[in-house]
C-alpha cells in the first residue's frame, strides 16, 4: 500500500533557501539596487506606543 502525504506535512518539512551573502548583480549607478530592512516594534514607554527603525542601503555608494 502507498501512504499519501498530506500537504501541511510536506510544507512543514520544506526549507527556505537563504539569501546570498553578496549581491549577484552589483549596482552600476546610484539608486539602482537598494536594500531595505525594518526592525521593530520597540516599546516606547509612553502612551503605549511602538517605534520601528528602517534602514536603506544603496549597493553602489
Amino acid at each position: 500500500d502507498r501512504i499519501e502525504s498530506c500537504r501541511p506535512c510536506i510544507q512543514g518539512k520544506m526549507k527556505r533557501k537563504s539569501f546570498p551573502k553578496t549581491s549577484t548583480m552589483p549596482g552600476s549607478s546610484q539608486l539602482e539596487h537598494i536594500h531595505i530592512d525594518l526592525y521593530g516594534p520597540f516599546p516606547m514607554g509612553f502612551l503605549r506606543s511602538k517605534c520601528h527603525f528602517q534602514t536603506f542601503t544603496d549597493d553602489y555608494t
